[in-house]
């Protein structure tokens, strides 16, 4: 995606760490929103070949499922798109065990953005969006080539 931007628009600035999707989709709704498409695509286009290699880590599957028997409400908050979360989801045996799942369709701004927080009152209404840190859980852990992929499960928000 960076290098479809830098080649139409020119070069991003260096820095030591990566451009986030986030960062890269932000520049180029401003600098040129009819390239945006574009980059959207070759996202999707990478999440497709990532679904051939996404497994489980291990414990995860005991993880959702323990906290769904204890009580505790479960979500997929990815920044993945949603038919590339489904497949996956389904694919892994995972998709019923979830109480709800946001994907990139369901919010205008990309995570670490906040955005996608309000998705969560389906799950606790009432949850304060300030202080989210209490209630949130852990990484699940689907991985691909056993390093976590950008499609991992998030226990996003508790009950008891």
């Amino acid at each position: 995606m960076r290098t479809l931007i830098e080649r139409e628009l020119g070069p991003l600035p260096e820095r030591p760490e990566r451009y986030r999707v986030g960062e890269l989709i932000a520049h180029c709704q401003r600098a040129a929103p009819a390239l945006e498409p574009r980059v959207w695509a070759l996202a999707l286009a990478h999440e497709q070949r990532a679904m051939a290699d996404a497994a489980l880590e291990p414990g995860a599957l005991e993880a959702v499922t323990g906290a769904r028997a204890r009580g505790f409400a479960t979500a997929v908050w990815t920044n993945n798109a949603r038919v590339c979360t489904f497949h996956v989801l389904a694919e892994l045996a995972l998709a019923p065990h979830f109480d709800l799942v946001i994907t990139r369709d369901d919010f205008r701004r990309l995570k670490p953005d906040p955005d996608g927080l309000p998705w969560l009152d389906q799950l606790v209404p009432g949850r304060d969006h300030h202080h989210p840190r209490p209630r949130m859980g852990r990484d699940l852990g689907v991985s691909r080539d056993g390093q976590q992929a950008e499609l991992r499960g998030r226990q996003a928000a508790a009950r008891r």
